[in-house]
């Protein structure tokens, strides 16, 4: 059986990694299932997985099996959000509030949640925790930072260091007297950088998005043995090297258990096999013996 992934990146030819969703959900995913490959024009497959590609054509086109993966409420967007779906064999969701909003909107759809999980490596580096919290680091698109503003001042009265790292510069709306560092997000570099602070600040997104949003950048934090403040009084949780270690050693065992892309792929594999024998078509383990 052969697959695809046609990413959001590259549908809308983007520059490869410049879209974390593709990364996350299509490229650390085929390159760990051998029948599985990005989408490639003139190549016959059997199923293709659209990763937030609204590619109107082709979903009304291909034959095969199709899957739609969504990670973000697109409808806020004015994306055909339906009418993907209802071209499409199943829906994929990045966490459960997400797939149960889209159960709603089409109840007669299968429509199933796979987690955002890692490609882990054991080259990246892991944070050696010393000394009392001086340094925090919030990375990832600047759209995305407004809860920053709410931090600013516990961080000024705390004399932590904070550095963004994101696509652009990010300007608070609320104006604390308090210096902080930007830089400029580099795919190649991001997790050297991030290891050079205590803890990742992460606050948590209190808008209407952010109750559909993934874990990933905790789980990509915990990968690199660094801990994540979510709430205020985190500051206080983690400000001993020893708590910050304990914190590291607990977190990198379950990403290890439960946030292994490999388990995402398995779980494809099933979520494909189900959609054929729904098909009436002979199951995949049948036709290669």
């Amino acid at each position: 059986m052969k697959i695809a992934f046609c990413t959001m990146e590259k549908h809308e030819n983007r520059p490869p990694n410049s879209v974390g969703s593709s990364r996350i959900r299509g490229r650390w995913l085929w390159e760990r299932w051998p029948e599985a490959e990005e989408y490639q024009m003139g190549v016959k497959y059997d199923a293709i997985i659209f990763q937030k590609a609204y590619w109107k054509g082709m979903l009304e086109e291909f034959e095969g099996i199709k899957i739609f993966d969504i990670c973000d409420p697109d409808w806020m967007d004015k994306r055909p959000v339906v009418d993907v779906m209802n071209n499409c064999d199943a829906v994929v969701t990045s966490t459960e509030t997400l797939a149960k909003h889209l159960r709603k909107m089409a109840p007669d759809k299968k429509i199933v949640c796979i987690p955002d999980r890692l490609a882990l490596d054991p080259s990246r580096p892991v944070k050696i925790h010393e000394g009392r919290l001086k340094s925090v680091v919030w990375y990832g698109y600047v759209h995305n930072a407004r809860n920053l503003d709410y931090c600013l001042e516990a961080l000024k009265n705390r004399h932590i260091k904070l550095t963004v790292i994101a696509d652009r510069e990010y300007n608070p709306e609320i104006k604390v007297n308090y210096e902080f560092e930007f830089k400029k997000y580099d795919h190649n570099t991001i997790y050297d950088e991030i290891v050079k602070h205590d803890a990742v600040l992460l606050p948590k997104r209190s808008d209407y998005r952010g109750k559909f949003k993934s874990n990933n950048k905790i789980i990509q934090s915990w990968e690199l043995g660094m801990p994540v403040i979510l709430e205020p009084e985190d500051f206080d949780k983690y400000d001993s090297a020893m708590s910050r270690r304990e914190e590291s050693e607990k977190r990198l065992g379950e990403v290890r258990d439960k946030y292994d892309v490999n388990l995402s792929v398995e779980e494809y594999k099933n979520l494909i096999e189900e959609v054929r024998c729904g098909r009436g078509e002979v199951p995949f383990e049948a036709t290669a013996k």
